[in-house]
């Protein structure tokens, strides 16, 4: 008796009679090759945090750069055993004080990079960061298939404080600064948190997956916190002392204020819980002392003939609060004013400063630039990659922009 051959349906597998899953569609740029991507970190004294965050790198960068700030533990020779390219640039490259001394601004250390790197595009990473292993592929098939619509590309961050991510505190969205840069289309600026300047267009890598973001472990623990501000924020002073800022007790308590509201009202912080109180107060004396060390810098530039640089203080703490109550209702921005007109050291009193230059931390207002709108590309199972723009803070708006008058959030971190 013959057996009846049964057949095999068209599309199907010879062996199991699966169909085979239907082959995703194609980038019509997927046949471009990939450009290459060196990978840099600025790091001083990193030996805990570095392996973790070269590691981060593997697979998706083609070039990997330490800059060695000048480091004494063991960084460097960690960097070599991943297999990075150590430069060491020391303190050369930071500006000192009058006693000799880093004053904290090490950013433009950053743009050391260029002349090492092999990659068509650098990635910016610090030692506290970790690019999670879905990330990275994402970002390399981004600038092979789109890298033409875009200069600087910002990518999200999840950032924990104290052990805990936060998700609100001002925290929550994650945009930082542009980390993804084409070589020779940027510079990284003098002063502290002062970001990065991009020459083009820059996009933004917008997604809600938790995976997907940048992991920032900046501060473990308060120690580390509180270190941390004491560097930072001489930094801050010392480029509003260049920048002919005068000192006053208003524009202490009035910047403490605003940033405490930025953080715990507008951040509502108080989702956080414990960790969003404590960082919102934490964020707001991050101001005071930046302040205070301006009032410092000022004491130390006048010596005895100006005892009372400052101007004169608060009869009372009662006094404080109802004038940190006055700011709270009324908003800081008269009282932040930059007094730079007639400042001859010796001879300025304290005065009301009306504004700061925010520089591109936490900015009271700015200009959102559109640089594109793309909506629809579709990355690694569903991922949105929707309208780019770019934050400009100063009064310059890149070339072939549309600069849209709009109110810019307050609730970019310092990190």
């Amino acid at each position: 008796m013959s057996r009846r051959r049964r057949r095999r349906s068209p599309g199907t597998d010879r062996g199991t009679g699966v169909r085979p899953p239907t082959p995703e569609p194609r980038s019509p740029n997927s046949h471009l090759p990939t450009p290459a991507i060196t990978g840099v970190i600025l790091a001083r004294n990193e030996e805990r945090n570095l392996e973790d965050a070269l590691r981060s790198l593997d697979g998706w960068t083609d070039q990997v750069i330490l800059l060695d700030d000048g480091s004494t533990d063991r960084t460097a020779e960690i960097a070599r055993r991943c297999g990075a390219v150590v430069i060491p640039v020391g303190e050369g490259g930071r500006r000192k004080d009058e006693g000799g001394r880093s004053d904290g601004r090490f950013d433009c250390l950053r743009n050391l990079a260029v002349e090492h790197a092999t990659g068509d595009w650098i990635f910016f990473l610090d030692a506290d960061e970790r690019v999670p292993p879905r990330l990275g592929p994402i970002l390399k098939e981004l600038v092979r298939d789109e890298g033409d619509q875009f200069e600087g590309l910002v990518v999200p961050f999840k950032h924990y404080f104290c052990g805990k991510w936060m998700q609100h505190s001002s925290w929550g969205e994650g945009y930082c600064r542009a980390q993804l840069l084409k070589k020779g289309r940027f510079i990284y600026g003098s002063d502290l948190h002062s970001g990065v300047q991009v020459d083009g267009r820059t996009a933004v890598f917008r997604n809600d997956d938790p995976d997907l973001r940048i992991t920032h472990l900046s501060y473990p623990d308060l120690h580390t916190h509180l270190a941390k501000l004491n560097g930072y924020t001489s930094g801050e002073a010392a480029s509003m002392w260049e920048k002919g800022r005068v000192p006053s007790w208003q524009a202490m308590l009035a910047h403490f204020v605003h940033d405490w509201q930025v953080y715990y009202d507008h951040g509502r912080g108080d989702l956080d819980g414990m960790h969003g109180f404590v960082l919102a107060f934490f964020s707001a004396f991050y101001r005071f002392s930046q302040e205070a060390k301006l009032w410092e810098l000022f004491q130390s530039a006048v010596g005895s003939r100006q005892s009372a640089a400052g101007g004169a203080v608060p009869r009372s703490v009662r006094e404080m609060l109802e004038f940190m109550a006055r700011v709270y209702q009324e908003g800081a921005g008269h009282w932040l004013t930059a007094a730079t007109e007639g400042r001859s050291d010796g001879e300025t009193e304290g005065a009301e400063l009306p504004g700061m230059d925010w520089g591109c931390d936490v900015p009271e207002s700015g200009t959102l630039i559109a640089t594109r709108s793309n909506p629809g590309i579709d990355f690694s199972g569903g991922l949105q990659h929707g309208l780019a723009v770019s934050w400009s803070c100063c009064s310059d708006v890149p070339p072939g922009t549309t600069a849209l008058q709009q109110p810019l959030h307050e609730n970019m971190p310092r990190c």
